[in-house]
């Protein structure tokens, strides 16, 4: 097996704001139902006080 890239991206109006978000994920498996995985999210525009927000994680995952 090989490592999986995903990428996405949208976009939204709504009543004269705007506002985008894009998603990065990468996942290698490591055999034996395994994988080791991250993300990321940002998003930016008319969204809260700051206009702009991002998160990221890291892990594994387990299949049986």
């Amino acid at each position: 097996d090989s490592a999986s890239v995903t990428i996405g991206y949208s976009s939204a109006d709504v009543d004269s704001k705007s506002a985008t978000q894009t998603d990065v994920a990468v996942s290698v498996p490591m055999g034996g139902g395994m994988s080791v995985f991250a993300e990321m999210r940002s998003v930016s525009g008319d969204i809260g006080t700051s206009g702009a927000a991002s998160t990221s994680a890291i892990g594994t995952s387990i299949a049986f």
